[in-house]
């Protein structure tokens, strides 16, 4: 519902979901997944930078998200999630 209503007022937002999970993360590898991209996003809107890699964490070992809205908005994702989910 809030990803759906910013959508609507044209605001940008990214959404990424999960395989298998709900408001609340089950899965140790979602958060793994979701921290490594929110550093990232930190670093791009805080610093003025997203670094290249993910620090202690390999791209291949993210949990892909099942759906990923507004991937536009983080131009890092495809260097976390190299053969694109979209």
């Amino acid at each position: 519902p809030m990803v759906r209503k910013l959508l609507e007022l044209k605001k940008p937002v990214t959404y990424l979901e999960y395989e298998g999970e709900v408001h609340d993360y089950r899965d140790s590898r979602s958060w793994i997944s979701f921290w490594a991209v929110a550093l990232r996003f930190l670093d791009l809107h805080l610093k003025g930078d997203a670094p290249a890699g993910t620090g202690p964490v390999f791209p291949s070992s993210l949990k892909r998200p099942k759906r990923i809205l507004g991937r536009e908005n983080l131009p890092f994702l495809d260097d976390l999630f190299p053969e694109g989910t979209r």
